[in-house]
């Protein structure tokens, strides 16, 4: 027996014959034909399609062999590729390459062997088509063509199913590119949404706008419209619009690049929008430009933030400078009844067996006293307002205006002061009831304090209406009154219009700041000698908690 030699090229035949991916693969149905065909036309009683590895002979089809593969050492496959047409041993006990193979002496009993080289396109030979017969025989002519013939339809076959593959992986990659592309491209559009940035397209020659992404839903105009830069002007905001024509009317002759941020009326609902235009002119071999192509971010929000940030940090300077005055005013108000009490206490020792004389001393002792109390008592409701947010609490305007006049009725001269209340609440009521308690404590005992002498009797009014949206709150005296020139001042710190009565110049500013944290208003109206009335507004927070 003689082992066929190896291919000039083995190692390149065996990787045309992997990148086929046939070995040991499921038997398949057109294979199969292709063999029963060869047996049929041949009239041999066996019929293989044989792919040499690099040990063996693996059969993909066969008819009349029980094995699957078998040695590629005493394989007669291995011999037939080393031919160009098909190679025939008519009677392989006559061929010293064969009388002594396993494949003749025992098991199949094989005497002819007919076998057609499969050939790849790329010229290598991976396997055989072949027949085989128990007795010593040969080929007819149409036979010998049949053979070759089926042996080229057999690489077409298995070419076709490489390409099938090919096509397949191809066709995979194409799904699992199109899935990244849609993924993107939704997570571009969530990011434009998230970001409100809409994408656009100007034709200069055209007078074309056309937008992308999130561009028509931060107008408010309908998906896919195409409009004209006229169109466009229609939008921005009339106080805009000349700086914004002038600005684009000097990219579209000069720059490549621009920025540039205004406002906006959003189509049909009147919104105010602030938007940031980014993008890039194209320009044609002559520089003129034929497109713009950009972004539009809608940037409401931003500019609300800065505003809001300025804003606290206006109100953080205003603190500051107000703070300064504070710590000035309030180390000398504090201190001045100190000085007085102390000088009245050295008055004391010095008439100290003189009861009348002593009484007397003490009376003014105590008013010192009860003027740092009250001043004391301002200060900390100054503190508690600026530092604490406000808690929204049931309040019951009748009871609580009550428990005012209460505290308040033995203090000045109660005998010429008539109180007149009227509440009309006819739903619950949530606002900060510690501040509102301050407000109603100044504006009432400035009412009391402020009192007129010439009248008989001074009338102090406290109406109020409390609705589910809002309360007003009127507090009106016939007292003295404010002159003109002060009623623009009596709400900053430490202003006093007056020193007829003694006070330190922070209720009114009390008033006025705890009712700002309340998101109220307050309004003054005042006729000299003719008495002071104070409205109040203040929104009911449970209001709020349902739009919240």
């Amino acid at each position: 027996m003689i082992t066929a030699r190896l291919a000039e090229k083995e190692d390149e035949r065996l990787q045309e014959l992997f990148r086929y991916e046939m070995l040991d693969t499921p038997e398949d149905e057109e294979f199969n034909d292709i063999v029963k065909l060869a047996s049929y036309i041949c009239q041999a009683p066996i019929a293989l399609i044989s792919l040499l590895d690099s040990c063996r002979q693996w059969f993909k089809a066969e008819v009349g062999l029980d094995e699957k593969e078998t040695p590629r050492d005493i394989s007669f496959c291995a011999h037939a590729i080393h031919y160009n047409n098909v190679m025939v041993v008519e009677d392989a006990l006559e061929d010293e390459r064969f009388f002594d193979n396993p494949l003749v002496t025992g098991g199949p009993k094989v005497r002819f062997y007919a076998g057609a080289p499969l050939v790849s396109p790329g010229g290598y030979k991976i396997g055989t088509l072949c027949v085989l017969d128990h007795e010593p025989r040969s080929l007819t002519e149409d036979q010998t063509f049949a053979l070759e013939t089926l042996s080229r339809h057999v690489v077409q076959k298995m070419e076709l199913r490489k390409k099938n593959k090919e096509l397949s992986k191809l066709f995979d990659n194409y799904l699992s590119l199109e899935r990244e592309f849609h993924d993107r491209q939704k997570a571009f559009a969530k990011a434009q949404r998230t970001a409100d940035i809409g994408i656009f397209e100007y034709n200069v020659e055209t007078d074309s706008f056309k937008g992308f992404g999130s561009f028509y839903l931060i107008l408010n105009l309908q998906e896919g419209v195409i409009f004209k830069w006229s169109d466009m002007c229609r939008l921005v905001h009339p106080e805009d619009l000349p700086s914004f024509n002038s600005f684009f009317k000097k990219v579209l002759k000069e720059e490549k690049h621009y920025t540039f941020e205004y406002r906006c009326i959003r189509e049909g609902t009147g919104e105010e929008v602030c938007l940031r235009s980014t993008g890039e002119v194209v320009r044609n071999s002559r520089g003129e430009a034929v497109k713009v192509i950009g972004a539009k971010q809608n940037i409401t929000e931003k500019r609300k933030g800065e505003e809001e940030l300025k804003k606290q940090n206006e109100e953080l300077l205003k603190v500051n400078n107000e703070l300064d005055h504070f710590v000035s005013r309030v180390s000398h108000d504090l201190r001045a009844p100190i000085s007085t009490v102390l000088g009245l206490v050295e008055l004391i020792l010095k008439h100290e067996t003189e009861t009348d004389k002593i009484k007397e001393l003490l009376m003014l002792v105590k008013k010192s006293l009860e003027k740092q109390d009250h001043f004391i008592r301002e200060i900390l409701d100054y503190s508690r307002n600026s530092r604490m947010p406000p808690v929204p609490e049931n309040i019951d305007f009748e009871e609580l205006v009550a428990e005012i006049l209460s505290h308040l009725q033995y203090s000045y001269e109660q005998e010429k002061v008539k109180y007149s209340l009227a509440v009309e609440q006819k739903s619950r009521f949530l606002t900060d009831k510690s501040r509102l308690y301050v407000i109603l404590t100044n504006l009432i005992s400035n009412a009391i304090k402020y009192l007129n002498q010439q009248n008989e009797f001074n009338i102090v009014c406290v109406q109020v209406t409390a609705t589910e949206q809002e309360a007003v709150i009127r507090v009106e005296d016939s007292g003295i009154g404010i002159e003109k020139e002060h009623l623009n001042k009596v709400f900053e710190m430490f202003y006093r219009a007056t020193d007829k009565k003694p006070g330190s110049g922070l209720g009114l500013y009390i008033v006025k700041e705890s009712v700002r944290k309340l998101n109220g208003d307050v309004k003054l109206e005042s006729v000299y000698g003719n008495g002071t009335t104070v409205t109040i507004r203040i929104p009911n927070m449970q209001a709020q908690e349902a739009e919240d």
